[in-house]
């Protein structure tokens, strides 16, 4: 009896942790049918030729140049969406997802999104404490800073779904403080590009050789 309520209870956990995985997957409307990738290097043209002052680009141009194009209205929704700038955006496509940058130009750092052909938009950077319980607990009294540190590392599985490898740098409540660890978050996808789980990979004190 005891043995089938501990697996009754590992179901409903693995359930549960599911579903909050589920939620990191839901569809934007103005992306479907898909991301136009013509419409939005046409947009890039006219950013660009609002004026620099080094890498910060003149915004009041570039919401004027979004406003008034047409090929930026997508764009724009995305950019909105995101709560960043249109110039902060780039787009690239990676088999059946396609990968968003959106690059802080103060400090250089990026941020990666996927989206996956179901229209869903997937924010990379998750607090891998939501991932892993015995994690949450280990560090229940901290203020998990997290920055992205290097490219999404991408791959393909032996059953024809996808993988993408995302490592964090975790500092105590700012950018600038003691390191508390790295996290690789592992966001899988089927062979069809649809969503089916993010995980925490790994989380370890020491920075990965790979990453160094």
């Amino acid at each position: 009896m005891h043995h089938w309520l501990k697996l009754c209870w590992l179901i409903l956990f693995s359930t549960a942790a599911l579903a909050d995985t589920n939620q990191l997957c839901k569809p934007t409307p103005f992306l479907n049918p898909g991301f136009d990738f013509k419409a939005f290097a046409q947009c890039q043209k006219f950013i660009n030729k609002c004026p620099h002052m080094g890498a910060i680009v003149n915004e009041t141009c570039v919401n004027k140049q979004v406003k008034k194009q047409s090929v930026c209205s997508q764009a724009q929704q995305l950019a909105k969406t995101l709560n960043v700038s249109v110039s902060q955006l780039t787009a690239t496509q990676v088999n059946q997802l396609t990968q968003f940058t959106v690059v802080f130009p103060a400090d250089g750092q990026q941020q990666f999104y996927l989206l996956t052909p179901e229209h869903c938009v997937i924010d990379t950077v998750i607090d891998p404490r939501k991932l892993d319980s015995n994690l949450a607990k280990q560090y229940k009294d901290k203020s998990f800073m997290m920055t992205t540190w290097g490219k999404p590392q991408y791959h393909t599985n032996a059953d024809g779904s996808q993988s993408v490898d995302i490592l964090l740098k975790i500092t105590d409540q700012c950018v600038a403080c003691p390191t508390l660890g790295w996290a690789t978050l592992e966001f899988t996808t089927a062979k069809d590009g649809s969503f089916l789980q993010a995980r925490l990979k790994n989380f370890s004190e020491q920075q990965p050789q790979a990453a160094q």
